[in-house]
């Protein structure tokens, strides 16, 4: 493998951070967690997971999160890059080279993988769940700025008017919406700590609708794992 082929391939394994345990554990101890939603065999934090190898299902998006509702929660600290999103979709990327110039090379082209890296399909997965019967908690980018945290965790969207911008209410949306008062120092996909995230991240808790009639918005508080564990 040459150094042109290292690069391609370190850039695609940048969005694969895993949870520290210190968050983890202050949420199961809370949730009591039976399945890690996005895992794979070396970094699942649950007996059971879903993910590349397991025997379970390799991709989640597809498959039924109802269906562990009864047994526990599901947790899920997602992967997610706009830059892999683009890659897997066009079959290319652009990476530095030995002299330090931007340049487009090819990548592997699989609509599938690219859905896997957009966060939105993961909280769209989230909201559909819960109101099937799950109880999600997920690790997610704080963005009340993205049509996807305001249609799925917010449970509204902006619908543009004659009279100007108006929110529609959607009814179900996240329960709860933890902002952390710090941000989360992530572990390298072979579990070495690194330094803090290069965003905010905030806990979503996405609940079975039962009997609830919206609209509303969820519940915010800030929360810390570093108090709570």
């Amino acid at each position: 493998m040459d150094a042109h082929d290292q690069r391609v391939i370190h850039s695609s394994n940048e969005s694969n951070y895993r949870t520290p345990p210190a968050c983890f554990q202050a949420l199961d101890q809370e949730f009591h967690f039976y399945v890690d939603a996005a895992a794979d065999r070396a970094s699942a934090l649950c007996r059971t997971w879903l993910g590349p190898e397991s025997p379970e299902g390799s991709n989640a998006l597809v498959l039924d999160w109802y269906q562990y509702a009864d047994l526990g929660a599901l947790f899920l600290n997602p992967p997610f890059s706009k830059t892999l999103v683009n890659a897997y979709n066009t079959g290319r990327i652009k990476i530095e080279d030995e002299g330090g110039e931007r340049i487009w090379v090819p990548h592997e082209q699989n609509p599938e993988k690219a859905k896997a890296y957009d966060i939105a399909n993961w909280a769209e997965k989230c909201w559909e769940e819960s109101q099937r019967g799950a109880t999600i908690v997920g690790v997610f980018p704080f963005a009340p700025q993205t049509e996807w945290y305001r249609h799925y965790v917010m449970g509204h969207e902006i619908v543009e008017t004659d009279a100007g911008p108006r929110v529609d209410w959607r009814g179900h949306c996240a329960r709860e919406e933890r902002r952390l008062p710090h941000r989360i120092s992530f572990l390298t996909p072979d579990g070495q700590p690194t330094g803090n995230a290069g965003v905010n991240s905030v806990i979503l808790v996405w609940r079975p609708n039962h009997g609830i009639v919206g609209p509303w918005q969820p519940h915010s508080f800030y929360w810390s794992y570093r108090e709570a564990a």
